[in-house]
Formats: C-alpha cells, sequence, structure tokens
C-alpha cells in the first residue's frame, strides 16, 4: 500500500482542515485522529479511518500504522511538511493524520461517569481515559461539556476514546429518569458523604460537575447521595479531572 504515492489534493486538505472547527466536524460527522500515540491507538480499536494523511518524511513508525489502517479499508495520501502544517491543530505539526467517522453511541450499561457542563478538553479527554482504565463501560457528556471531537479531548484520552461508549450532547435529567437498578452519586466539595462508600455500589452512575458551578439543581436532586473527597487545605475545589480520578478508584476497588 505504501509504494503508491499517492498526493493528498488541495480540495482534500481544504475538507481536513475544516474538521478544526466544531460545526463542520457536525455537518461532516467526521473528526482528526492526529499523531503517532492517537494513531496507532486507533489502528489497534474497532475504529476505522477512511483517510489516512503521511508527511513525505513520515517515520518507518508512522509507515506501519498507516500500512495497519489501510488493511482496514483507508486510503493512504501523502503531503508535504507545508501542507501537514495546515491540516495539523497542534503546534508541532504531526507526521501522520487520519479522518475519523464519529463513534457509534450505544446504550448505557451500569458503570457510567457522567459529566455536567466540564467544558475544558483536557480534563473531558482525561476523564474518558480514567474511565477506561477503572472499568466502567460508559462517559455521558451533558450540555456544556467539551466536545468529544476536539482535538485536544482525543489526545488527552490517549486511546480511551476508542474503547469507551460516549454519548453526547445528553440532557442528564432526562437520562437519569431513565435508569433504572442504578445508583446515581453526585460530587459536591464539602458535605458529602466519604467517597469509601463507592465501594459498595455495584451499579454506578457517579456525576461530576464543572469546576465552576459544580452540578446543576436538575441533576443534584436526582442523585441518591453525594460524595465528597476531604482534603486539609483552603482550595476551594479540585480539579474535574482530578476528582473523577480518585472518585472512579474508590468506585474500582471492590471489582
Amino acid at each position: 500500500m505504501l509504494e503508491h504515492d499517492h498526493r493528498l489534493s488541495h480540495n482534500l486538505r481544504n475538507d481536513l482542515r475544516q474538521l478544526h472547527r466544531s460545526v463542520h466536524r457536525e455537518s461532516q460527522r467526521r473528526y482528526l485522529a492526529e499523531g503517532t500515540h492517537v494513531c496507532a491507538d486507533l489502528a489497534a480499536s474497532e475504529q476505522r479511518a477512511d483517510v489516512v494523511v503521511l508527511r513525505d518524511d513520515a517515520s518507518a513508525e508512522d509507515r506501519a500504522i498507516a500500512n495497519a489502517l489501510c488493511s482496514k479499508g483507508a486510503e493512504l495520501l501523502f503531503c508535504s511538511e507545508k501542507s501537514m502544517a495546515m491540516i495539523s491543530t497542534t503546534n508541532a505539526p504531526q507526521s501522520i493524520v487520519a479522518r475519523v467517522a464519529f463513534h457509534e453511541e450505544k446504550q448505557p450499561g451500569d458503570r457510567l461517569l457522567l459529566l455536567d457542563a466540564v467544558s475544558d478538553p483536557g480534563n473531558v479527554g482525561t476523564i474518558i481515559r480514567c474511565a477506561s482504565w477503572f472499568g466502567f463501560s460508559d462517559v455521558v457528556l451533558g450540555e456544556g461539556c467539551a466536545d468529544l471531537y476536539n482535538s485536544k479531548t482525543i489526545r488527552s484520552s490517549a486511546g480511551a476514546s476508542f474503547r469507551v461508549n460516549v454519548l453526547r450532547h445528553c440532557n442528564l435529567p432526562v437520562l437519569l429518569d431513565t435508569l433504572h437498578g442504578v445508583t446515581v452519586v453526585g460530587t459536591v466539595p464539602r458535605g458529602g458523604q466519604p467517597p469509601t462508600i463507592l465501594a459498595s455500589v455495584e451499579c454506578l452512575a457517579l456525576v461530576i460537575g464543572s469546576e465552576a458551578h459544580g452540578i446543576s439543581d436538575e441533576v443534584l436532586k436526582r442523585c441518591s447521595c453525594n460524595v465528597s473527597i476531604p482534603g486539609v487545605g483552603d482550595t476551594e475545589s479540585l480539579n474535574a479531572a482530578m476528582a473523577a480520578t480518585i472518585l472512579a478508584y474508590e468506585a474500582r476497588v471492590q471489582r
């Protein structure tokens, strides 16, 4: 596959560049996976790319990754360093980029992490990574959350976005009303129960709120109980991703 030196056209380069913006991602139902690590995780997953672009001076590792993606049906194209810089969303342009269709969203299971208006894409990506590590089946992105397909979210998830079922643009109160047999636990800065109670919850929906506003009242009133992470400092609250990681660990202990 790699011996055919097909060049990236100007039109396709511009189409790929448009995927930097969420409005174009939504209209095309596609996004960009950039860099060696992300594309390697993509190749190892069930997700498929339809186009892979390699910079002319790409490493042997990136060429092998491209070959793996092409074996799953992707078209391989080569481009100059200048064109790659136009496609890439990073300050230091990568040497491999793939275009990927939006992931299929499945019905949620019984181990969920729900995010209420967590707007930082780095935090959202890190929480998806945390969910995968600690065995959660789903991550649910409520209104006001960062876009799953933002390039920073994809990079921060470290490949977990290819493995975890992520539901986007969800109305959390409506979703919570449909969950049966699942204990809904909210996280609050203070006044909640200790996180150790999570070890006894088998079917769990753990809600993480934004750092600025916490969990909305409509979601809080649907929680069976709340937990707080104890601390001794005078910081107002923990970073959302840090809090999610601590609580996911506590929930994972008994499993």
